[in-house]
């Protein structure tokens, strides 16, 4: 990635362990066990340490996972605030897994109009987003 130009930055919690994922899959069908690890723990202040600062305001892309709500909704609002008020930048957000779409819809619809890029695995992450916006 760092050849392509890509750089990534990982807020580092010293003595815990990094998440895991288990992924089973038969025929077309796949199915996944995570572990978050030590990213129930994020928190924004990464975000402040001066590399970090530079590398944000040079930045052009900014890609989160939905599990980033989880972790710390705090950074990822930052970003895409940061990124919706700079000419040129763009932010991406995953939808991760329905659960994360179910139990987080709250943060998912504050920053969708920040949003300029979403993924969603299946039609129905958006559909679930859809339907909880609408209640």
């Amino acid at each position: 990635m760092d050849a392509a130009g890509v750089g990534s930055w990982f807020q580092v919690k010293p003595g815990l362990p990094t998440g895991s994922c288990l992924v089973l899959c038969t025929g077309s069908n796949r199915c996944l066990v995570t572990y978050g690890g030590a990213s129930a723990l994020l928190s924004t202040d990464s975000l402040d340490q001066e590399e970090t600062k530079a590398a944000i305001k040079a930045s052009q892309f900014f890609y989160c996972s939905g599990y980033s709500l989880i972790g710390c909704f705090d950074a990822v609002q930052r970003l895409a605030l940061h990124a919706s008020t700079n000419r040129g930048k763009v932010f991406a957000l995953n939808m991760a897994a329905t659960f994360v779409c179910q139990k987080y819809s709250d943060c998912f619809k504050s920053l969708l109009p920040f949003v300029d890029v979403l993924f969603g695995n299946t039609m129905v992450h958006v559909l679930e987003l859809i339907k909880t916006s609408c209640n």
